[in-house]
């Protein structure tokens, strides 16, 4: 090999790995610090594979979840924290007592989770103004319950839902939570006020105990209280 080829050998040599070095300096400037990183553990979660840098090593990018609430059966998840646009976005998972997935569900709020008794679990979400959408599950026995709106909690074995009847009297419904065939029965308010939402004139139901339970609510056309006990 003559001189002057041997000079642009070395050249074109110098000029590759000026390439291979600053490839990926350039790809952080554009795409942030983690771009460029290698993952290399087995449960890192990947968002898209963005290359390859041989057959054997991806260059990946990650996808953040954070988890931001969890209790014995449940978790919330976030689940685009690297998202650039920054707009929270959750997945929520219930699990029953062997640790299996029985209910997963996905949106932009969060539903809150309680324990209305060591084995009922409350999933409530708002969907508008004085609106709750509720599902109730019971590890124990592993039930879920049907899906209920602006369900009234009476004990831990039932519930009370408001309804217009036929005759435009406001009826309400006691169902056990899982299973209406263990207990339905259904008590009308009389001169109940006329109100677009039943809750807003509700102002208190309580167990009492006995079997009794005491409605109080507004009625008629001056909105006075009235006080009723039902025998369950």
């Amino acid at each position: 090999m003559n001189k002057k080829n041997k000079f642009i050998y070395i050249l074109i040599l110098v000029s590759l790995i000026l390439v291979v070095t600053s490839g990926c300096n350039y790809t952080e400037h554009i795409y942030g610090d983690d771009f460029c990183k290698i993952s290399t553990e087995d449960d890192e979660p990947l968002l898209m594979s963005v290359g390859a840098a041989s057959d054997s090593i991806e260059i990946v990018m990650e996808s953040r979840e954070t988890i931001i609430e969890s209790g014995p059966n449940f978790r919330v998840v976030r689940i685009n924290e690297g998202d650039i646009n920054n707009v929270p976005k959750f997945r929520y998972e219930v699990f029953n007592n062997r640790g299996e997935t029985i209910r997963v569900g996905t949106g932009w709020r969060v539903p809150s989770f309680y324990h209305i008794s060591d084995d009922v679990l409350e999933i409530s979400i708002g969907a508008g103004t004085g609106m709750r959408i509720v599902q109730f599950y019971s590890p124990e026995n592993d039930l879920i319950s049907e899906v209920f709106t602006n369900p009234i909690l009476i004990t831990h074995e039932l519930i009370g839902l408001l309804k217009w009847d036929d005759a435009n009297s406001l009826a309400l419904f006691v169902r056990n939570i899982f299973d209406k065939e263990i207990y339905y029965k259904e008590f009308t308010l009389e001169n109940f006020a006329a109100v677009a939402n039943p809750m807003d004139a509700v102002v208190r139901v309580e167990y009492l105990g006995d079997s009794t339970l005491e409605i109080i609510y507004l009625s008629g056309e001056d909105l006075d209280k009235k006080v009723v006990a039902f025998e369950l």
